[in-house]
């Protein structure tokens, strides 16, 4: 999957999947998260609260989107889609799953 098709996957949805590297002063010890977040900036503070290693005193932070497959180990189907549930999507998710609910209200 390439940076593209990551986006457009992860942007039907409210809440994302994340995989954050954090560095600390000297560069040496490092640690990967992966956590579930609505923003990047949100991820790495939820990353930086749960590290054990680097913990508060992470220097350098990055994050991206979790791929499905290396990341979160998922294995491809050739079955049906299953649509997400209405509370998980964002409003241009629900646009993008059912169309036909137009005059919804998202809160």
């Amino acid at each position: 999957m390439t940076r593209e098709q990551l986006n457009i996957f992860w942007s039907h949805r409210l809440i994302k999947t994340w995989v954050v590297n954090l560095l600390d002063r000297r560069g040496g010890k490092r640690e990967t998260l992966i956590v579930r977040s609505k923003t990047m900036e949100g991820a790495i503070r939820t990353a930086k609260a749960n590290s054990f290693v680097v913990g508060a005193k992470a220097h350098g932070a990055q994050a991206r989107y979790a791929h499905p497959v290396t990341d979160l180990k998922c294995t491809p189907s050739t079955g049906e889609f299953a649509r997400p549930r209405i509370g998980e999507l964002s409003e241009s998710g629900i646009k993008h799953y059912y169309p036909h609910l137009t005059n919804l209200e998202v809160k």
